[in-house]
């Protein structure tokens, strides 16, 4: 998502932060996850959404590169940008490192 981010007209600028997510494939925790982000981010009506560390859990999914599709979808729904910072279990999947993470990442 490409979007200019500014200051609100009051001076203000509000970040939501979800850090340890670690969506892996999913699972009821998973929605339930998905369904508190998409209240909080309802709550406070952020200008960004930023991802801190642990995004997914790489080694426990089948598909880290779906989890991480997973992992942005809300506010990626709700036309908030986001921003991600990897933690260590977002790039223990042999077959996913923080270059293809990063990839992904600015792929959205």
């Amino acid at each position: 998502m490409r979007k200019t981010l500014r200051f609100r007209e009051d001076g203000t600028f509000t970040i939501v932060q979800f850090t340890d997510t670690e969506f892996c494939e999913p699972d009821d925790e998973e929605l339930r996850m998905k369904d508190m982000m998409r209240r909080i981010i309802e709550a406070e009506q952020p200008d960004l959404v930023v991802y801190t560390g642990d995004v997914i859990a790489s080694n426990k999914s089948p598909n880290p590169a779906a989890a991480f599709r997973d992992a942005v979808s809300v506010p990626e729904q709700m036309g908030i940008p986001w921003a991600a910072v990897f933690g260590n279990h977002d790039s223990e999947a042999p077959d996913m490192t923080r270059e293809q993470l990063h990839a992904l990442q600015l792929s959205h």
